[in-house]
């Protein structure tokens, strides 16, 4: 999937594997951290998002995209709240 994406991008994107919930990257980096049906299964999702908001630069955003399913998995928006 990495290798599709990367292809999909001709170069306007930089993906790579790696521990979601902790990822090996530099702080105050990046302007976005986007993360699509992730939250729900990560052991500790508030240690993650702190985590991830660590990376950001100055005015940067967490982009979660979750929902909330018949199982009972998912995050609602207010639970998502990081302040």
């Amino acid at each position: 999937m990495v290798a599709a994406a990367t292809e999909k991008a001709r170069g306007r994107a930089e993906f790579r594997q790696d521990d979601a919930s902790d990822p090996a990257l530099p702080p105050a980096a990046f302007d976005v951290v986007l993360a699509r049906h992730v939250v729900w299964a990560l052991p500790d999702p508030a240690a993650a998002l702190g985590r991830w908001v660590r990376l950001l630069r100055p005015g940067g955003r967490v982009v979660l995209v979750e929902g909330r399913w018949a199982t009972g998995t998912g995050l609602t928006a207010p639970s998502a709240s990081l302040s």
